[in-house]
Parts: structure tokens; sequence; C-alpha cells
């Protein structure tokens, strides 16, 4: 609960690949804090979940399952924190969405 605390709202949408389907999820933050918080919450679950460690390229984490493969970056949007999780079936690219064209509606 405490990692939802700063949350300002989310677009997912669920997308059938080749391999099955896929789960894309944006989260906009209200700080820097509050999506590091939130990034941080997702290790968590991913361990307690997969069993699995990040593999970390800066603010990237890549996470490495049996059947699932799944990426979570942290990017500045409209000088808003948002993150991105792509979870994609083992094997499959999790390059479905284009962070770049991600925007932020203004409050």
């Amino acid at each position: 609960i405490r990692a939802s605390n700063g949350w300002d709202g989310d677009r997912y949408a669920l997308v059938k690949t080749p391999a099955g389907n896929a789960f894309v999820w944006v989260t906009v933050w209200d700080t820097p804090g509050d999506g590091a918080e939130f990034m941080s919450a997702i290790d968590a679950v991913m361990r307690a979940r997969f069993n699995v460690l990040p593999r970390v390229t800066g603010e990237r984490r890549h996470f490495e399952a049996a059947k699932r493969t799944i990426d979570v970056d942290v990017r500045e949007v409209g000088g808003r924190p948002v993150v991105l999780y792509v979870d994609v079936p083992a094997g499959s690219s999790t390059s479905l969405v284009d962070f770049s064209k991600v925007k932020v509606v203004p409050r």
C-alpha cells in the first residue's frame, strides 16, 4: 500500500503476441521518490513471485523468469516520473511500447 502513495494515474493494455498474451502498464507518479519507491516494490514482488533478481541497467530493470520476461523502466515525461512495465511470454521482445511516445495528460 505504501508503494502506491504518490500514484497519479495509469493506463494498461493486454497485447496479443505470437507467443501469447503480454501486459503493458504505464503509471504516473507525483515525485521521483514515489516512482522510485514503486520500482523498489516491483523488485520485491518479482523476488516473491518468480524468485528472480533484476538485471539493472541505469533505471531499467529486466527480469527473466521461467515463463515470463519483464522489463520495468522509469523516465521523466512532461516533468513527471512515469514507470513503464512490460510483461511478455519468455523469449518474446519487450519492445511493445516506444517510451519516447508516451505522453502525460496535464492535471
